[in-house]
């Protein structure tokens, strides 16, 4: 996301708090919590969980490993 995304998400957050509505506070907050949880990961825990799904392609092309059993993202579909 972008600088100017953030600030109108924060406008809209404060217009929400003024009016009283709560549901929409509460979506924002919880979007930010889970978005800033993840700026406090370090570089090198980052690095190791992205590379291997992302770098090589194993993901797009169906070939990850998850808890020592292959994924699939045709299994993923038929099982919604």
């Amino acid at each position: 996301m972008n600088l100017d995304r953030h600030m109108d998400a924060h406008k809209q957050l404060f217009a929400n708090l003024v009016k009283g509505d709560g549901d929409l506070v509460d979506k924002h907050r919880e979007f930010y919590d889970e978005y800033l949880a993840v700026m406090d990961l370090s570089a090198e825990y980052y690095l190791q969980t992205s590379k291997p799904s992302s770098s090589s392609m194993r993901c797009p092309r169906a070939r990850m490993t998850i808890a020592a059993s292959s994924w699939s993202p045709r299994r993923s579909r038929a099982s919604r």
